[in-house]
């Protein structure tokens, strides 16, 4: 089952709010393994992510909306689907994110340039979401 990006963040804030009350009840880290089992890596699960790290609403990420944070969230989503998501063509990450093939296909040259540019601002944002999506790849105590 896909979930559309709205659905993964909606999911995403309530696996949060579970994981803080069973830390407060028990004090052991058991909610992370819950966490973990509801994420099948999607261009959903990594738009979701970016934009909670980044602290940007989904429906602003939808818009049209040319705002540097805004552009540069979507950017980011768009190089992580494409590393992260064998197999994913251009059209079918426009498509989610209300975008053309043309404008994932600009977002990843210049994501690209900007780490070949050592850019500390992108690098650190990439390190950041990228950590998380290993989380979500690899479990807590699966490897």
């Amino acid at each position: 089952m896909e979930l559309s990006i709205v659905q993964a963040v909606r999911l995403h804030h309530i696996l949060q709010e579970a994981e803080k009350s069973i830390l407060e009840e028990t004090g052991l880290q058991v909610a992370v393994e819950v966490k973990r089992t509801y994420t099948s890596l999607s261009i959903a699960a990594i738009a979701a992510q970016v934009c909670l790290q980044l602290n940007i609403p989904m429906q602003l990420l939808l818009s049209g909306s040319r705002q540097c944070e805004v552009k540069e969230a979507r950017h980011l989503i768009m190089y992580l689907c494409r590393k992260y998501i064998k197999g994913i063509t251009p059209g079918a990450i426009g498509r989610q994110l209300g975008r053309d093939r043309t404008t994932v296909l600009h977002a990843w040259s210049v994501i690209e340039d900007r780490i070949y540019c050592r850019d500390e601002q992108v690098l650190r944002k990439l390190a950041l979401a990228e950590t998380e999506i290993a989380d979500m790849i690899h479990p807590v105590g699966q490897g």
